[in-house]
């Protein structure tokens, strides 16, 4: 057992891939965005990650934890367009930026 902010998580059903980190967010941070809406003024709360590298592989890392939604680049304006969505209060958006979305 591990304890984090008075709160216990089991790690028997751990495989050799998880780690404590991955744990604390999927079960922390992941229910506490389930259970309690995203602000308002957050919304529609988005990551952009961009490039292929290693900076970009251990956000991705962190981002598949999180009960996010993976959109394209082509998608952020029409979720921008719509802050009345219910999904938003719930929802993490993450979104990879390549060099030809930059031109």
């Amino acid at each position: 057992m591990i304890k984090v902010s008075q709160k216990e998580f089991d790690l028997g059903s751990l495989n050799k891939n998880d780690d404590v980190i991955s744990i604390v967010l999927k079960n922390k941070v992941g229910n506490q965005i389930e259970d309690q809406e995203i602000p308002k003024e957050l919304r529609p709360l988005v990551f952009a990650v961009t490039g292929t590298g290693r900076c970009s592989n251990g956000a991705w890392e962190v981002l598949d934890n999180l009960p996010i939604k993976k959109v394209s680049p082509d998608e952020l304006k029409a979720l921008h367009d719509d802050l009345d969505n219910p999904e938003h209060a719930t929802t993490i958006y993450a979104c990879s930026i390549q060099s030809e979305h930059m031109a």
